[in-house]
């Protein structure tokens, strides 16, 4: 373990973990050290709540300064030694990576892994026409709220929620296979997008009533 730690060769040193997960002193908890400006001398930790701190230069020589200055190795990873406002054990994780590097260990650090998205490809579906007036119809019966838990769009968003709504069929139209003739009172139901999709996380889709009874069975367990 080297003496004293030059600000310079330290900030170097942990710009090689940007992005990388680092796990605390304890394995308690991780961050994530998200940016190493060297050119504005800051530094980022995003912890694994989403939060995130900043340390300034003036914070990393302050913190230097005193494991320096301490004469006892064993209090080098110890909070105590720093006054309060510090993100010490975030540093402290850094520290003890710079150190175990000085040394010659290897380092065990995790990365987050990254997967390449956006390719097109093409893929044939056969698409069910619906009827915009039926839908029509629907709301104009209905209303705007959803069937099964009652959310209302504009009353959840405002403006922008206004007329929002998914409709749903209570016969699916990929089961029937061809066209028919829809009524909009008795075929069709105004659905939010939530509810819509775990309508239809069964095959064939969930009744709406059945739909109904799990959320009110859900909502009461947890009274």
């Amino acid at each position: 373990m080297e003496k004293n730690i030059e600000i310079g060769r330290f900030l170097a040193f942990i710009k090689l973990f940007e992005g990388k997960q680092i796990f605390t002193l304890s394995s308690k908890s991780h961050f994530t050290l998200d940016l190493v400006d060297t050119d504005k001398k800051e530094i980022r930790f995003i912890m694994s709540t989403g939060k995130s701190n900043r340390m300034n230069r003036s914070d990393i020589e302050s913190l230097l300064y005193t494991i320096n200055e301490n004469p006892h190795k064993e209090e080098r990873y110890k909070t105590t030694q720093f006054k309060k406002g510090f993100n010490q054990s975030y540093f402290l994780a850094l520290l003890k990576l710079y150190d175990k590097n000085e040394k010659g260990q290897k380092l065990k650090i995790n990365e987050y892994k990254k997967f390449a998205e956006g390719k097109s490809k093409y893929v044939p579906v056969t698409i069910y026409e619906r009827s915009k007036y039926a839908r029509k119809e629907c709301l104009k019966y209905y209303g705007y709220n959803c069937y099964v838990c009652d959310m209302n769009f504009e009353n959840m968003y405002g403006e922008i929620g206004r007329k929002f709504i998914h409709v749903h069929h209570l016969i699916e139209l990929s089961l029937i296979g061809k066209e028919y003739i829809v009524d909009p009172i008795k075929d069709l139901r105004p659905v939010c997008p939530n509810c819509h999709s775990m309508l239809h996380k069964t095959i064939p889709a969930m009744a709406v009533e059945d739909l109904q009874q799990l959320l009110n069975f859900n909502y009461f367990k947890r009274l």
